[in-house]
């Protein structure tokens, strides 16, 4: 059985506040099998995959999979404050 994925309610304001800092955003939502919902690409070249859920959103198994397997940096945020966060504040190497 296959169904369309939907974008959690805060997708479209994440976006938008990572762009304002000049970060480029690719939607990966529609990818499923847990693949985080976003990559983000900082100005410095630094990529990131972000997982975004509502406030009382929770991963799902494949999700928790998909984080405990992949070895890059994927993180779950709620907000745009908190993305913006996330993005600036992480330090790569």
């Amino acid at each position: 059985m296959t169904y369309r994925k939907r974008a959690d309610k805060n997708h479209s304001e994440i976006s938008v506040a990572l762009r304002k800092i000049g970060c480029k955003v690719l939607d990966l939502s529609r990818v499923g099998g847990g693949v985080p919902d976003i990559l983000v690409r900082r100005p410095d070249g630094c990529l990131l995959l972000l997982e975004l859920k509502t406030s009382t959103g929770r991963l799902n198994e494949k999700q928790k999979l998909f984080h405990k397997e992949w070895s890059g940096s994927t993180f779950v945020v709620r907000t745009p404050m908190e993305a913006v966060e996330t993005v600036t504040g992480y330090r790569h190497g």
